[in-house]
Parts: C-alpha cells; sequence; structure tokens
C-alpha cells in the first residue's frame, strides 16, 4: 500500500471515528469511538440512544466539524483549512516560540496562529486550539444556527488545551470539546459556565478539575441576570477534585451545577468523582419554577463529600440510569445519601438508577412550605444494594403530596423503605426487598404516614420484618390481616439468578422466581406519559416516553413481574442445554424444585421444540 493511500485510510478512520459523524456500521462497537450512548441501528448507522425516560436534545450530541470538510467558509471568504484534525476556520495556538499573534490575524492558521479565541464568532466558525496553558482568552460568544453551529475545540479527546481561566460561554449554537479546565494549571481557578442569553450551547468531551474553595460551581448551567439559558448538553465530560472533598468545613462546590433561569438542560453520560459538595445540584434558589425540564441521565458519580445527584428548588427533573456509589457521610456536609431532594421542588423522576455501596440509597431532606410547594417524587425501577441505612428514605412534608415508589429491587440494606420524619404520603407497590438486616418496611406511627400510605404487590424474603405505626409484623398474613394493605405482597425467598454483584445475572429473576407474574402495572406510567407527552413530541422523541420496563431496558408486558427486572420469557422448548443451565440455577439456589420439575417434564415432553 502506498504512503498516500495510507494517509487517506488514516484519515478516513479519524473521520469515521469523530464524535459525531454519521458513520455506518454492522455492531456497537463500531459506534463507540463516537462517544458513550451511541448504538448500531436497524439502518445500520451509529445513533445516541438516551436513557430510558429522557427525551434527546435537539443539538449538542451527533453534530462534528466534519460538516464542513471541503467548504467553503462563507464569514471569511475561503475554504476550511484542515492541519491533521479536520476542518477548521480559526487557529490558536499559545505555544512558546510559535510568536502568535492577534494583530491583524483575525482568523490565524497553523503557520501563523493567534493568541486567544476571538470573540463574537460568526455561523460556521470552527476554532482549533493548541498549546496552553491559557490564563485569559476564555470567553466565547457567537450567534450560530442549527445548520452553521460553532465549534471551539482542541484538537481531540486525548489532546485537550488546558484552561486556567473562565471559559464563559454567550450565545447560540455552539460546541465546546476537547478542552482541559484545571485549576491547578497556573494562579486562576479553571471552570466552564454557560450564561444568559444562551440556547443550544453543548459541552462535552472536555475536562473541569482541580478548582478550590467555594461555594461555587466548576460546570455550571444558568444565571441571575433575569435571561433564560435553555437547551444546554453537557455530555461525556470528566468533573473531579472541584473543592477539597475531604476537608472538614462545608465548602459546597459543586462539581456539575444547574441554576436559576434554565430549561431544557441535559447531563449526560458524564463521570463525576471527588466534589466538595454534590457530583450534580440543581437549585433554582427557593423558586422552583425558574429551573425546570433537566435531565440528568446515564452519569457516574463516586467518592464525593456530599451525594451523587440532589435536587433542592426545581421542577420536572428526571435522573434515569445513572451509578452512584462510595457515597459516605462526612462532616459537616452529608448523610452518605446516593442521591434525593430537599426543600420545594416539583416531580422529580428517580428512574432505573443503579446505587450500590452507599450509607444511603435515595433520600429527601428538608422542606421549606411542607406540603404546599413542595410536590410528588417518583422513584421507579431502581436497583439498590449494599447500602448501610435505608434504601429509600421519604421525608415529604405533606400528606398531598405523593411519593410513588414503584417496581425497585432493594437487597442487603438496614432498612427497605422508610419514612424518617415528616408526614408522607407513600404508594408503595412491585417492590421487592430482600436481605435486609432490621427492616422491610419502616414507617413510624408520630408522622401519621401510616395512615396515608399503601403498600401491595411486594415481595419480602423470610424473616418478614414490616415496621408499621410502631407495631412489628413479622409474616405478610399477620400485615394483612391486622392494616387491610399488602394485597398481593408474597413472603419467599426471590430465588435471584445470582447475588454476587459481578455476575450478569445479579439480582435477576429467573423464570422459576416467586416474583415472575406476580406484580401489576401502576397508574404511575402512564401519568409520565400524560405529563410529558408534549415535551417529548416536540423534542421528535416519543419513541423514548414509554417508561413501561424492566431496569435492563426490556418491555414490560402481560403479567408484570414483581421488582426492578422482568424475567426473561422461554418460548416453552426446553433443549437439553437449556435444562442444564436450569439445573445449575437450581444448584445455585436461583430456580425452586417445582418449577426445576416442570422444566424436566417439558424437555422430556420436547414441548414447543
Amino acid at each position: 500500500m502506498s504512503k498516500l493511500l495510507c494517509l487517506m485510510v488514516s484519515f478516513l478512520a479519524i473521520i469515521l471515528a469523530a464524535p459525531g459523524f454519521a458513520q455506518t456500521c454492522t455492531a456497537d462497537a463500531e459506534c463507540e469511538p463516537r462517544g458513550p450512548g451511541f448504538e448500531c441501528n436497524d439502518s445500520s448507522q451509529c445513533e445516541w440512544i438516551p436513557p430510558i425516560g429522557i427525551p434527546r436534545p435537539e443539538f449538542g450530541i451527533e453534530e462534528t466539524h466534519y460538516m464542513y470538510a471541503g467548504q467553503h467558509y462563507e464569514a471569511g471568504g475561503f475554504d476550511y483549512n484542515d492541519a491533521g484534525n479536520g476542518p477548521y476556520s480559526h487557529y490558536v495556538d499559545n505555544t512558546d516560540g510559535l510568536n502568535c499573534t492577534n494583530d491583524d490575524n483575525p482568523y490565524g492558521t497553523e503557520a501563523n496562529p493567534r493568541c486567544r479565541i476571538p470573540l463574537g464568532l460568526p455561523p460556521g466558525s470552527v476554532v482549533e486550539v493548541h498549546g496552553g496553558v491559557y490564563t485569559s482568552g476564555g470567553r466565547i460568544t457567537g450567534t450560530a444556527t442549527i445548520t452553521q453551529p460553532i465549534f471551539v475545540r482542541g484538537p481531540d479527546i486525548n489532546n485537550k488545551p488546558v484552561f486556567n481561566t473562565w471559559m464563559e460561554i454567550i450565545g447560540t449554537y455552539i460546541i465546546l470539546e476537547n478542552i482541559n479546565s484545571d485549576g491547578n494549571a497556573g494562579t486562576g481557578n479553571g471552570g466552564i459556565k454557560v450564561e444568559a442569553p444562551s440556547h443550544h450551547v453543548a459541552v462535552r468531551h472536555s475536562e473541569v478539575q482541580n478548582r478550590v474553595g467555594g461555594p461555587t460551581t466548576a460546570l455550571s448551567v444558568g444565571t441571575y441576570t433575569g435571561q433564560w439559558v435553555h437547551d444546554v448538553v453537557c455530555y461525556n465530560n470528566l468533573a473531579h477534585d472541584t473543592g477539597d472533598w475531604q476537608a472538614t468545613t462545608d465548602e459546597d462546590h459543586i462539581a456539575i451545577g444547574v441554576g436559576r433561569h434554565s430549561y431544557n438542560v441535559w447531563i449526560l453520560d458524564n463521570e463525576v468523582w471527588h466534589a466538595s459538595a454534590d457530583g450534580t445540584g440543581i437549585n433554582a434558589d427557593a423558586a422552583s419554577y425558574l429551573t425546570h425540564h433537566i435531565y440528568v441521565g446515564r452519569n457516574v458519580y463516586h467518592d464525593n463529600k456530599q451525594g451523587g445527584i440532589w435536587v433542592k428548588h426545581a421542577e420536572d427533573v428526571i435522573i434515569s440510569e445513572n451509578e452512584v456509589y462510595s457515597i459516605r457521610p462526612t462532616p459537616s456536609a452529608s448523610s452518605g445519601a446516593a442521591m434525593g431532594y430537599q426543600y420545594d421542588p416539583k416531580r422529580v423522576w428517580f428512574l432505573f438508577n443503579y446505587i450500590h455501596n452507599t450509607t444511603t440509597g435515595i433520600n429527601s431532606g428538608s422542606c421549606t412550605f411542607c406540603g404546599v410547594i413542595r410536590w410528588d417524587a417518583y422513584l421507579i425501577g431502581n436497583v439498590i444494594h449494599d447500602v448501610e441505612t435505608a434504601g429509600i428514605n421519604i421525608n415529604n412534608g405533606g400528606a398531598d403530596s405523593v411519593n410513588m415508589i414503584i417496581g425497585n429491587t432493594i437487597y442487603d440494606v438496614g432498612i427497605g423503605i422508610e419514612n424518617g420524619y415528616y408526614p408522607s404520603n407513600m404508594d408503595m407497590s412491585n417492590n421487592l426487598i430482600a436481605n435486609v438486616s432490621e427492616y422491610h418496611i419502616k414507617i413510624p406511627a408520630d408522622h401519621g404516614t401510616p395512615g396515608n400510605s399503601d403498600i401491595n404487590y411486594s415481595l419480602f424474603d423470610t424473616p418478614v420484618q414490616i415496621n408499621w405505626g410502631e407495631t412489628l409484623y413479622t409474616s405478610v398474613a399477620e400485615f394483612q390481616t391486622e392494616t387491610e394493605k399488602c394485597a398481593g405482597c408474597i413472603e419467599e425467598d426471590p430465588l435471584f439468578l445470582s447475588t454476587d454483584p459481578a455476575s450478569p445475572d445479579f439480582l435477576k429473576i429467573g423464570p422459576g422466581s416467586p416474583a415472575v407474574n406476580a406484580g401489576i402495572e401502576s397508574d404511575v406510567y402512564q401519568t409520565f406519559w400524560d405529563t410529558y407527552y408534549d415535551v417529548f413530541n416536540d423534542l421528535n422523541s416519543l419513541d423514548s416516553l414509554d417508561i413501561r420496563k424492566g431496569f435492563d431496558g426490556n418491555p414490560r408486558t402481560g403479567a408484570w413481574d414483581i421488582g426492578a427486572f422482568e424475567a426473561e420469557e422461554t418460548d416453552g422448548c426446553v433443549s437439553l442445554e437449556l435444562l442444564l443451565e436450569y439445573i445449575d440455577q437450581w444448584k445455585q439456589g436461583s430456580l425452586s424444585m417445582p418449577y426445576l420439575i416442570d422444566r424436566i417434564a417439558a424437555w422430556k415432553a420436547g414441548t414447543g421444540c
């Protein structure tokens, strides 16, 4: 192969691997260079798939500067240049010895670079940034369109120029990518913020780290100016060491935060650790309607001083498919909760999150106007395990505000579901709770919650421990007789396929589990559909509106199973290979003998084969 052909093949590979490039594919693995969440769809195209219950953003994930390859840059009157990292209109590089200059150099080239990012970028601009450290000149302004967006970018995700100054974005249809904001790189403190008036802005494939002090936010969206920020995407970033996460004082330095005058904000596929406050904080400061329609999905949070995700004053917040672990109590800061809410939010949805190795799972804190402003929390399809205290702790503060706790699997915890303080209205169904050290359910009498709450179609392993109104019930039958609650509840071993967290079958149920077909569909799924139909429709995302799914994304149809997972259906045919799998499951204690006998009979009969 000639050198020229090798170069052409290499360049084509770079283009196909670039984030946002429309790439054909035959398998999901081919789409992985695009970033997390990309899969090969039925049309053999790489497509970003949103987390369950989160709409697709209109702009910010799939676009790429390669859209300008071979094109003419209208604003400058010249063809886009290319220095090996795709097309660019502006070239910035402050590396010593290159003699960069801004004088009479509005665009810059690789041979004659600018020293800083110009302000007032026109549509179609692509600013390629090299060098660093940059201690000034981090402000990005420009007005673009969805067909001619602006890109400000480092060369690639593994070659990020370092900024030690605030990077402030004000404008429309702007993508900032491949940047390292490092507070340790100079005398500044770094940080990235999207300010008003701005809309359709994305910060992606970047890193924010090593900031000091607080209270503040490392990557922030919002404003106190009275103008609005909306349609902002934070995707595939690393945010870490924001403040001193082991400080004995409450610095309150949030890693990724959404503040006032913000709506349609997506925080997706990021990893956050070592924040001296919450990994993601959402707070309109006592006016929840000023921050609404916030989507937090498929992020990973761990080892923060406070929690993973925390909502204070906001409305319509959907938190889906996040993983949170290693959150522990710290002096002056946290109870060790993975995620939760406080003060007066409205309609907060915790969907299909994976929480483990924390002190508390999902927690609700104090309210400001209890039962007057705080309204409705929904905890659906979450998997929570290895938690020291409560898997779910509800302290809602008002009997008129509903807490729907539906279809969760909670394992190896102190208490499964608890009401710690404040009267609460708790509707609990389809929950599978097992291996508790204290109680499956604990609802004390002194807040009036037992009379406001109901529970049904749930499975508890033995021995049953339900503390309801200060009375301990040690069997489902006793609890049903005395309270007239818990219709459809089961007291049995759930027969998990595996209780090893390293197993792909961890906490899943097999076809012989008593949880199979023992649940009921809650009205909460239709509530979600009705509440957000117009929102999803406007964002062309009706295909992701239906949350009638199990934790692993499998649709729930027909008779529902109890817990977060739906057992995989069989077609009736029992081959010898499948029978041997059933025998292994029985040996491991995850399949009952009656079901094994039934499967042996089906194998002998050859039913359905």
